[in-house]
């Protein structure tokens, strides 16, 4: 595998090189398996262009179908919203993922409670969405603010209420409601394992397997609008890692499904233009690549402290549950990979932040709870870890990263 300053696919090459096969049309296919559990995403990026409403409505690209559904198209819903009742929708098709958003001068008060159900008669537990504030960004497309996206089993029919901390009914302009489906497209199981694990890498730092994103199914016209390409990449020479949690599900049945809904509510429904993250990390250990143009683009994670940065979140919610083994390795290899030529035990200035760990994580820079506590207590370990990969000069990890066959690891 070449080594230079930019991690490479399983066939050598380089990742900031577009494919072609990125933008392919996907044929729809029937929806066997949906992601598991329901959960909140707390997604971050940089709003750098604010592109037209018109990005968002009704986008049936590449695979992925996502569509808005607002109040006024239901005769009633403002009423029933300003009195507490709940105002069910049915969406044009089955979906898995959902996300809320509202006019900006509305501010932060409102929790728009949803409940999810196949049938429209039965509902899974109630979910509250409140605006993201720790994300990472800034007011984002037309200045509104946007809630986490909650994945979901396959449901059709959603029911909400929009309250005030304490409860009391408010009704809250400018709502919206996007519903993705990004089944049709690669799935987990469409994606190679991996190259063969050897007893010696050729290359000595060698990058991890990364699959690339033509592999997990970025459509990359999702990056551009009628004015060219809403988030260009600009570059700085990268001095931290900034670890982040996606906290969603810690599981999902398809990952490379959760990662295209991702990236449509960061890229088109928000208006930035691309996935935030630089890279992701599944429950298996497997590293994505996020954020379009390689090494030293900067993301949309963690406000002014992207720049400089990697930004590298770990899919799942690690506050209270502990992070795999598998997927720790794969932290490791890809961090250790971003930081080969800095010291993992290190610290140093990044913006306002002085002295700040060379790995670090996005409670660090910003008030929030990023990436969980448990996840932040083993970023001491993680320095470690990194530190001893790269003393044994040896970053070519095998698939899952460090995991080698026979292994048994936490799941």
């Amino acid at each position: 595998m070449p080594l230079d300053d930019h991690p490479r696919d399983r066939t050598g090459r380089d990742l900031r090189e577009p494919d072609s096969s990125t933008t392919r049309s996907l044929n729809r296919r029937v929806v066997l398996k949906a992601s598991a559990g329901l959960a909140a995403l707390t997604a971050a990026g940089i709003a750098v262009v604010t592109p037209s409403a018109e990005r968002a409505r009704g986008q049936e690209v590449g695979g992925t179908r996502a569509r808005e559904w607002t109040p006024d198209q239901q005769t009633g819903a403002f009423a029933a919203a300003s009195t507490g009742a709940w105002v069910t929708f049915e969406a044009d098709y089955v979906f898995f993922a959902l996300g809320a958003s509202w006019d900006g001068g509305v501010g932060t008060w409102p929790i728009v409670e949803i409940q999810l159900g196949a049938d429209g008669s039965t509902w899974n537990e109630t979910i509250p969405l409140a605006a993201q504030t720790d994300d990472g960004g800034q007011p984002t497309r037309d200045g509104r603010l946007f809630t986490p996206l909650a994945f979901t089993d396959a449901v059709r029919f959603v029911r909400y209420r929009t309250v005030d901390s304490a409860g009391a009914p408010g009704e809250v302009a400018g709502l919206r409601f996007v519903y993705i489906d990004p089944s049709d497209g690669p799935w987990d199981d469409d994606i190679s394992a991996g190259g063969e694990l050897t007893s010696a890498s050729t290359d000595p730092l060698a990058p991890p397997e990364v699959v690339t994103r033509a592999e997990w199914g970025a459509d990359e016209r999702w990056r551009f609008d009628t004015f060219g390409e809403v988030w260009p990449p600009e570059y700085q020479t990268v001095t931290h890692i900034i670890i982040h949690h996606t906290a969603t599900a810690n599981r999902p049945l398809d990952v490379a499904g959760a990662i295209r809904a991702i990236y449509y509510y960061h890229a088109v429904s928000q208006g930035w233009g691309d996935i935030g993250y630089n890279y992701l990390v599944d429950h298996n250990g497997r590293i994505y690549q996020g954020r379009f143009g390689g090494q030293n683009v900067i993301g949309g994670h963690a406000y002014q402290f992207a720049i400089g940065s990697s930004g590298i979140s770990t899919i799942g919610n690690f506050q209270t549950e502990e992070v795999t083994d598998a997927a720790k390795s794969g932290l490791v290899a890809i961090t250790a990979f971003v930081a080969r030529a800095l010291d993992p035990r290190g610290s140093a200035d990044l913006q306002e932040a002085p002295n700040l760990p060379i790995i670090s994580s996005h409670r660090d820079v910003n008030a929030t709870t990023c990436p969980g506590d448990r996840l932040w207590n083993d970023l001491p370990e993680i320095r470690e870890l990194v530190a001893a990969t790269l003393d044994s000069g040896q970053l070519d990890t095998g698939n899952p990263a460090g995991i080698a066959v026979g292994d048994l690891v936490r799941v």
